[in-house]
This record gives structure tokens, C-alpha cells and sequence, in this order.
């Protein structure tokens, strides 16, 4: 994360304030300076609160940030924009504040924030959620706002806060800084296989009970034994149902041979009942026959009919053409007639219309010539506007030099009233000078009967005198130049009024009234506007009318000619289509002679009304004559089978035949029983038999992973876990990189090193830091460390952390870090080679630091300078030129 700039709004003592960090992208150090109290650390107040919604130390809160120096409507907002990984982000938050609305009504606003990337998109994605936001933020740096301020932002005060953390609270900022988390991820994995397992063992126990428990003549509890009784149980099992099966067989060869004499018998007697129903049927159908060859001769008459009807139907259209031909041509005439009339009365009314064209050409050129008065009306509105501001400019004016004046009244006598003292006291001063019998400087007198008493007297300096002076000779300045103002806006008024009169002469003659005011002038437009206006309405509304008689007129000439048309064609189809009617008429009459019976017309007609009856007169037909085919065919069947019956009693066969039917069903049911039970019994000692196996192989592979869990997450002999190993190993590269720049410091005293002591609880294992102390020759404690020693200590770790990171590409990219304050506990040689560290970082990284030594501001040329006034602060930049 790389800062680009900062914007404050009413937010601790800033005002308004924007920081560039961009002045500062070329450098590899660069300095925030300015006195104790000016605003230096708000500046990282304002970086994290952006970022995080929290301030760089708990002990400020955001929501007091906001500036003693805000109006009531204005809102305390702070702008952060950044860029990471190449990616730019604009970052807006809002404390909580209270803010009184233009209505005068306090209202209490919730924070508000914005996050907006990237910043160069046609369409950048924004959210404006606090936890949407921060889950962004958190998952981009890898760092939350605690981290943030241990490892990119060092506040003032917890320099040591990371160096003396715990191995867990170090385990979790490493952890982000070289994303170690698939290493936890994986045992945390095997934890769950190893849960999975054990619960898939607890199962396959609980199962392996419930199964045995389903055999109930077995007694034995251990699996092995239980096993051995259901196997010789299975075998006395399996014997039973094989003798049970063959008494099934003998059983059902009986059944077979009495179920067949049984169905014997049943044939015949089926077959003499449908014998006696064929007999009556076939009765029926004689006494059917004399209907039946009616109905032949109808078939015969309709088929004739039927012949004729094509022709029959084409008369009856030729006379439906006929009347539909005599009605249209009625019709078209009522119609000639009708469009006649329009043309008559169309012609009348674009008579009574008139010469409209010329009409609006006059009323045209009336309306441009209004127009034109009408800017001119305007002119004169905009020169009358400003006659009264400049009227009313006057009047302040000559308010404002009646307040000069007294001013310079006052500023007189003022400065009248301290010369007099003045005077008085330089007076009193030589009073106490006098001596008895030297000459008094003033009149020469060397007897000084009564001196001037100083305790009566004010007394005044020259400086008093002098700014008294120069006070009366400002106002009096003033008082000069609000005079040249006010004659000059009098000159200006003349000239204004003379240019109005003008412009009211000139409109009063061109609308041809006299001495009208603008208002009555203004009245005159607008009703000559009106009048216009309608005018200009009508007309149009008599264009358009002329336009729609035209088209009607037009429309009915052309429907006149077209029907005329249609009236001569309607004339020559009626001719021929009754001559047509005539020829087939005669061919009908002619086939009434030939017909299979005497018909008349009508007789006809009604027939061809009624074919619809054909297709079920014939089905009526050929139905009778098949069912006599049918019936005749079946009685000669029959007649044979009926003659042979069967051997033996009915009865008797069929009362033996169910209680055999009876002794099956029940052995079926036995040995249906049994197989289900040696089926169940079977498949139960299977699974049994399957789950000792599985449980075997499952507690083997239980007790290897519960040991590998063990080891990996710390509780075995080392007490170190496999993340916090591997993290180790990332630390002693980051302590390798910070003894370098600590050896530096401390002129090769100091050096970091791990603290190998093993303790009981694995979370205090494997982070710990002690520093080798060369002048004692043995590790101690970072604990006791002092103040400029840990801050020493907190920057060489801070930057080695910068620099392995970047190198190793691990899951946070350092590309700033700031230092608040810190250096005041340094010796000169100290800060000289914290100095010499800080500027000798290789690479792309940004540093900053905040700092009131004035040996930094004297060494590092370029400074962001914050500056305070009045409790107002405001930044300013300065660079080595």
C-alpha cells in the first residue's frame, strides 16, 4: 500500500488540508515536522481512521476528531487515495458528528464511508457499507487496523509493541505478512479427518451392535463368538426350508391335474349357454328381414338423389347470385347519390373560406414588427434594473462614509488624547529627574516647588503615540476613498437616467402612444401579444379546416367515378348468371323423368335435404347382413362341442380342487418365511462379518493420524507447531535482515536473536525475541531495553519486515512505512545512524516521519511542514533545490 494523498475537512485542527504524497515518491526519506501540538500525528489519525474507522493510538477516538473549528452545517470528512499492486483506490469517511440542518433543526449523523477501485475504470465498483468495506481492505493489506500499526504505521509511544509481543500475537501478523495460513489450513484438515474418522468408528461400533442385536436366538456379546452361533443357526435353517419346498412341488402337481378337469367342465357348460344365445339371436334376425329390404330400396332412391345434387346445389347458388347482384347495384347507387351531395356542399364551404394565404402573410409581418418592441421593451427593463442597483449601492455608500466619519472623529481624538499624555508623561519623567538647585531643562528655574507626581499620571510609550497616528491616517484614507465612491456612483446616475428617458421616448412613439410609464407600456405589449396569439390560432384553425374540405372534396370526385364503374360490371354479371340459371333448370327436370320412383320437384329437394342418413342406412344394412353371416357360422360351431360332455361330477372336482388350492397357499407362505429369514439372517451375518474387518483397518489408520495431528499442532517434545515452525524460519530471515541495520545502530552491540527456552504452553513458543548483548556476552530480554534502545530495535525490525516481504512476494506488499516521533530519545551518534539506515533502504519504498527534533529538520532536506495558527493548522512542502 502506497499512500497518493490525503484530504481533511474540518478534522482535528485542520480546516481545510490536502497532503501530495506524491512530492515525496522520489525520496527515500522524507520528514513531517512542525512544533509539539501543530497537527503532525492527526495526519496519521486521519490514514488509519480512512482505512480502518479507528484512529493510530485507542487512546483517541474518531468521532471526538472532528474540528473545534466547524461550522455547525459543515461536515468533518476525511479523502485517502492509495495505490496497491498497481491498482488505485479513493477511500471517504465520516465520524459520527452532530450537524445542524438549513432548517436550524440538530440531527446526529452515523459514519459514513465510501470505497471506490479502480480508479481509472469506465465503471468502478464502490461500496459504501462499513463491513463491506473493511472486509476489502482487511483482504487486500492482510492486515487489520492492530497490525497496521505495527508493521506499516509506528505511533507514538508503541514502538515496542511488536517487538515485545507474544509468539501468538507475532504468529498472527506473520501469519499475513507471508501467507502461511495453508500450512494451518492443513492441519486443520487433518484435525477434521482425524474427527471424521473417530466418528465414522463410533459408528460403525454402534451398527455392529444394533446389527447382532437383530438375531435374538443368539446369546454371545463378543463379535467373533456371535459369528460362529448364526453360521450353525443358518445351516438348521437352510435344512427346514428345503424340506418345506419339496411337500410345495407334490402339493402343486396336484393342483395342476384337478385344475384342468375342473376347466373341462366349465367349457362345456359355457358353451351350451352361448349355443341357446345364438339360437335366439339368429330368431331375431328372420323377423328383421322385410325392414331391412326397405331399407335397401331408401338406399337406392338416395344414391340417385345423391347424383343429382351437384347440380342442384349450383342452381341454388346461381339464384342466391342473383338477389346478392341485385342488391349490390341498389346499393352503389344509394351511394353515387350520397357522394353527389358531398361534392355540392364541399364546394359551397371552400367558397364561403375565402383567400386565407393572404391573410397570414399581413399577420406575419404584424407579429415580427411587435417582436422587435418587444427586446426594446426589454432593453429598457435590464437599464431601469440597474439605475436601482446602483441606487441602492449609493445609499450604502453613504452609510458607510457616515461610519468612516465618525471613525475619523473618534481616531482624532483618540490620537489627541495620547499625544497630551505623551506629553504629560515625558514631563513626569523629567519631574523625577530634578535635583534641588540644578536648573529645570524646561524653564530654567532652579526651584521646584511642585512637581508633576507620577502616580497620578498614565503613562504613554512613542510606539502608543505612533500606532494612534497611524490609525487616525488609515481611517482617514478610508473616509477619502469611500467619498471618491460615492461622487463617482452620483455621475453614474445622471448618466443612467438620461439613457432611460431616451429609450421611453423612442418605444411611447414606435407603439404610438404619449407619455405611457414602462408598466402601462408593458400592459399595452402583452395585450397586443394576446391579440396576436389568437389571431394566429384562428387562422390556423381556418388553414387546417380549408386543407380537410379540400380532401374531401377530392375523395368524393374520385368515389363518383369508381362507382360508376362498379354499376355497369354489377348490370352484365346479373344478365349472365340468370341465363345460366334457365340452362340448368331444363337438365334437372329431364332426370325427374328418368328416376328409379316417381319424384316432383319438391319430393327432390326434400331427399337431397336428407343425405346426411346414407352413410347410416348403409352401415344399418351391412351390419344385419354380417351379423346373419356371423350367427349362422357360430351355431354350426357349437352344435358338435355340445354334443360331447365330460366324464365324472362336476361338484366333486371342484370341491377337491380348492383344498389342495388351500394346503399351497400355506406352504408357499412357510417356505416364503423361511427364505426371508435365512435371506435376512444371511445378510446380516455378511455385514457383521464385513464391519470387524473395516473396524481393524480403521482404528490402525486413527492411531497414525491422531499422532501426526499431535505433532503438527505443537504438543509433542518441541512444543512447535508446523505453521509456527515454518514461520520461524521466515523470522530468523527477518532477524538476519534486522541485525544488519540493529548491529548498525548500536555501533555492533546489539544483535537479535530467538529465544530457544521451551515453555508448557506451545502458543509461547517459537516468536519469542532476546537481543545478545556484546558488553554483557549473553542474550536478555528485549524487556529491558531502554527507550531509545527499543525504538532502535522497533525501527531495524520494521524495516527488515519491509524488505523480506517485498522480496519473498508474500501475501502484503510494504510499500510505506511511518515513524512517529521516537527520535527525541536518540543520543547524536544514535540518530546519526538511524538516519544513515533510514536513507540507505533500497528500492521503491516510501518512509515518513513524524518528528520535533530539530537535528532531523537540519539533516533531512525534504519536509512536509505543518504549521499552526491561531489552533488552525495547514501543511506546506519543502525539497532540496
Amino acid at each position: 500500500m502506497r499512500p497518493l494523498k490525503l484530504e481533511l475537512n474540518y478534522f482535528g485542527p485542520y480546516e481545510h488540508a490536502t497532503i501530495d504524497f506524491n512530492q515525496f515518491s522520489e525520496v527515500p526519506v522524507f520528514l513531517i515536522s512542525g512544533k509539539t501540538g501543530s497537527g503532525k500525528t492527526t495526519l496519521f489519525d486521519a490514514m488509519s481512521f480512512a482505512l480502518f474507522g479507528k484512529t493510530s493510538n485507542d487512546d483517541r477516538e474518531a468521532k471526538l476528531l472532528r474540528s473545534d473549528f466547524a461550522p455547525d452545517d459543515q461536515e468533518t470528512l476525511v479523502k485517502f487515495w492509495f495505490e496497491h499492486q498497481g491498482v488505485q483506490y479513493q477511500l471517504e469517511r465520516r465520524p459520527k458528528q452532530r450537524i445542524r440542518r438549513t432548517s436550524g433543526k440538530w440531527v446526529e449523523l452515523g459514519g459514513k464511508v465510501s470505497l471506490i477501485y479502480p480508479l481509472d475504470a469506465a465503471e468502478p465498483i464502490e461500496k459504501t457499507k462499513d463491513g463491506d468495506v473493511k472486509a476489502v481492505i482487511v483482504d487486500l493489506l492482510n492486515l487489520n487496523a492492530d497490525q497496521f500499526r505495527q508493521i506499516v504505521l509506528l505511533p507514538q509511544g508503541k514502538f515496542r509493541q511488536f517487538l515485545e509481543s507474544s509468539s501468538k500475537d507475532k504468529e498472527a501478523i506473520l501469519r499475513s505478512l507471508f501467507g502461511t495460513q495453508l500450512y494451518e489450513r492443513w492441519v486443520d484438515d487433518l484435525q477434521n479427518q482425524y474427527k471424521q474418522l473417530k466418528a465414522a468408528s463410533d459408528q460403525q461400533t454402534t451398527q455392529l451392535t444394533t446389527l447382532m442385536q437383530q438375531i435374538e436366538e443368539i446369546e454371545a456379546e463378543q463379535p467373533q463368538e456371535w459369528l460362529s452361533d448364526a453360521q450353525e443357526l443358518f445351516q438348521k435353517d437352510q435344512s427346514a426350508l428345503t424340506k418345506t419346498q419339496e411337500q410345495l412341488v407334490a402339493l402343486q402337481a396336484q393342483v395342476q391335474i384337478l385344475t384342468v378337469a375342473d376347466r373341462q367342465w366349465q367349457n362345456w357348460q359355457e358353451t351350451q349357454i352361448e349355443l341357446e344365445q345364438t339360437q335366439v339371436k339368429h330368431q331375431a334376425l328372420i323377423e328383421e328381414q322385410p325392414a331391412m329390404d326397405q331399407v335397401a330400396k331408401q338406399i337406392q332412391l338416395d344414391e340417385w338423389v345423391q347424383r343429382q345434387v351437384p347440380k342442384l346445389n349450383q342452381y341454388h347458388r346461381q339464384h342466391q347470385l342473383i338477389a346478392e347482384l341485385s342488391q349490390k347495384n341498389h346499393l352503389a347507387q344509394q351511394e353515387w347519390d350520397h357522394n353527389q351531395q358531398v361534392v355540392t356542399e364541399t364546394q359551397a364551404q371552400l367558397k364561403q373560406l375565402g383567400n386565407l394565404d393572404q391573410a397570414q402573410v399581413h399577420l406575419t409581418q404584424e407579429i415580427g414588427q411587435w417582436a422587435q418592441l418587444a427586446n426594446d421593451f426589454q432593453r429598457l427593463q435590464s437599464a431601469l434594473k440597474h439605475y436601482q442597483d446602483t441606487k441602492s449601492n449609493q445609499a450604502s455608500l453613504k452609510s458607510q462614509l457616515q461610519v468612516a466619519s465618525q471613525s475619523v472623529q473618534e481616531a482624532s481624538d483618540r490620537y489627541t488624547n495620547i499625544n497630551d499624555q505623551y506629553a504629560r508623561s515625558m514631563i513626569s519623567r523629567l519631574a523625577q529627574r530634578l535635583e534641588p538647585g540644578s536648573p529645570c531643562p524646561l524653564c530654567g528655574s532652579r526651584e521646584h516647588p511642585h512637581p508633576v507626581v507620577v502616580d497620578e499620571l498614565i503613562v504613554v510609550s512613542e510606539d502608543e503615540v505612533k500606532q494612534a497616528q497611524s490609525h487616525l491616517d488609515k481611517v482617514r484614507a478610508q473616509n477619502s476613498q469611500l467619498q471618491a465612491q460615492l461622487e463617482q456612483t452620483s455621475q453614474q446616475l445622471q448618466e443612467e437616467q438620461a439613457q432611460i428617458d431616451q429609450q421611453l421616448a423612442q418605444l411611447n412613439q414606435a407603439m404610438d402612444v404619449t407619455d405611457q410609464d414602462p408598466e402601462s407600456l408593458e400592459k399595452l405589449l402583452r395585450a397586443q401579444q394576446a391579440a396576436q396569439q389568437a389571431a394566429q390560432h384562428q387562422l390556423a384553425s381556418q388553414l387546417k379546416e380549408r386543407d380537410q374540405w379540400q380532401a374531401a372534396l377530392t375523395k368524393a370526385q374520385g368515389t363518383l367515378d369508381q362507382l360508376r364503374g362498379q354499376q355497369v360490371t354489377l348490370a352484365e354479371q346479373l344478365t349472365s348468371t340468370e341465363q345460366e340459371q334457365g340452362a340448368l333448370k331444363e337438365q334437372l327436370m329431364t332426370a325427374l323423368g328418368q328416376a328409379p320412383k316417381s319424384l316432383s320437384w319438391e319430393q327432390m329437394e326434400e331427399i337431397a335435404d336428407q343425405l346426411d342418413r346414407l352413410p347410416q342406412l348403409r352401415q344399418q344394412l351391412s351390419d344385419y347382413q354380417g351379423a346373419v353371416k356371423v350367427v349362422e357360422s357360430r351355431l354350426a360351431e357349437l352344435k358338435p362341442q355340445v354334443a360331447k360332455q365330460p366324464a365324472g361330477e362336476t361338484g366333486q372336482v371342484r370341491a377337491e380342487l380348492k383344498d389342495k388350492q388351500a394346503q399351497v397357499e400355506e406352504t408357499a407362505q412357510a417356505v416364503g418365511r423361511l427364505e426371508s429369514r435365512l435371506h435376512q439372517r444371511q445378510q446380516t451375518i455378511s455385514q457383521v462379518d464385513q464391519l470387524m474387518d473395516q473396524q481393524t483397518t480403521m482404528m490402525t489408520k486413527l492411531r497414525s493420524l491422531n499422532q501426526l495431528v499431535q505433532t503438527l499442532r505443537g504438543m509433542g517434545d518441541k512444543k512447535l507447531g508446523l505453521e509456527r515452525f515454518v514461520l520461524q524460519q521466515y523470522f530468523n530471515e527477518v532477524l538476519t535482515v534486522a541485525n544488519q541495520r540493529f548491529s548498525q545502530l548500536t555501533n555492533d552491540r546489539y544483535k537479535f536473536v530467538l529465544d530457544q527456552e521451551l515453555t508448557a504452553r506451545a502458543t509461547q513458543n517459537g516468536l519469542e525475541v532476546d537481543v545478545y548483548d556484546d558488553y554483557a556476552g549473553k542474550a536478555r530480554s528485549v524487556h529491558t531495553l531502554s527507550g531509545g534502545e527499543s525504538f532502535m530495535a522497533s525501527l531495524a525490525l520494521a524495516l527488515a519486515l519491509g524488505e523480506v516481504v517485498q522480496q519473498r512476494q508474500g501475501g502484503v506488499q510494504i510499500d510505506a512505512l511511518f515513524v512517529d516521533e521516537g527520535f527525541g530519545s536518540l543520543d547524536q551518534e544514535a540518530l546519526d545512524e538511524a538516519l544513515t539506515a533510514l536513507q540507505s533502504i533500497e528500492g521503491q519504498r516510501m518512509v515518513g516521519i513524524i518528528s520535533h527534533v530539530t537535528e532531523l529538520e537540519e539533516r533531512i532536506p525534504d519536509q512536509l511542514k505543518v504549521t499552526a495558527t491561531d489552533g488552525r493548522s495547514q501543511v506546506s512542502y519543502q525539497h532540496e533545490f
